[in-house]
């Protein structure tokens, strides 16, 4: 019975969960661009900076929440940064790229920093629902999601964590994790038997089936913002 609920959460529910992100980013793009236009300029003022370098430089430093608040400020900059290092992480966990090791270091980069940064920012967005006026304007979803990205982040650092600093029982080689990532991308899906008969598979099974809902959840959160930060700058500089 657990085998055939591990393989399933190993296998089938991430190409579902690559499917539902998929199809719902198509959707709510669609629904931008099959929308009513608007007539007329959502132009901003002064225009200090061309566009490409004004879209860049509202996408990657914020500067409307710097103005608002200085410390919503550092948790977006922190959290941006720590999860545009955990995603090259993953894609060293598939397989290896020369060029992301320039500079030679262990998968994944900071040794746990960036695990613990990341999941410190997500509290902070939290506990930061709970206070007026955010309460106010928060939905159930908001908070589901940072929770899922919570439970998720506290797992995989546990596991990457454990694995660096040789705890016993988390030493599953990275070459039997990027078999396992490598096979889903060539759609030939493998689980090794290193990690299927971990003593800790469990808590494998657990980070990749939390990972699955929040990629589900995504295109109908608030978070779809990612997906159109770009677009809707460019927009406003039109």
């Amino acid at each position: 019975m657990w085998s055939t609920i591990f393989y399933f959460v190993m296998v089938p529910m991430v190409y579902t969960a690559f499917a539902v992100l998929i199809l719902g980013l198509v959707f709510k793009l669609s629904l931008v661009l099959f929308s009513n236009k608007f007539k007329g300029s959502l132009s901003t003022y002064p225009r200090r900076l061309p566009r490409p370098l004004g879209v860049l430089k509202d996408a990657l430093l914020a500067p409307v929440a710097w103005k608002r608040d200085k410390v919503l400020w550092f948790f977006i900059m922190v959290f941006h940064i720590a999860f545009f290092l955990l995603f090259i992480g993953h894609l060293e966990l598939i397989r290896e790229f020369k060029i992301l090791q320039i500079i030679p270091h262990q998968v994944f980069l900071g040794a746990g920093a960036v695990g613990i940064s990341l999941i410190i920012s997500v509290l902070y967005f939290l506990f930061r629902r709970f206070r007026s006026p955010w309460r106010e304007i928060s939905v159930p979803e908001d908070y589901i999601l940072l929770l899922l990205l919570f439970l998720t982040m506290i797992i995989g650092s546990h596991l990457h964590l454990a694995a660096r600093y040789g705890i016993a029982g988390f030493d599953i080689p990275l070459e039997d994790y990027r078999a396992y990532l490598s096979s889903l991308v060539a759609l030939k899906p493998v689980v090794p038997e290193t990690i299927s008969m971990s003593p800790h598979h469990v808590l494998v099974a657990l980070h990749i089936f939390l990972a699955n809902l929040v990629l589900m959840l995504l295109p109908f959160s608030k978070v779809i913002h990612m997906a159109f930060t770009f677009l809707s700058l460019n927009l406003n500089r039109k």
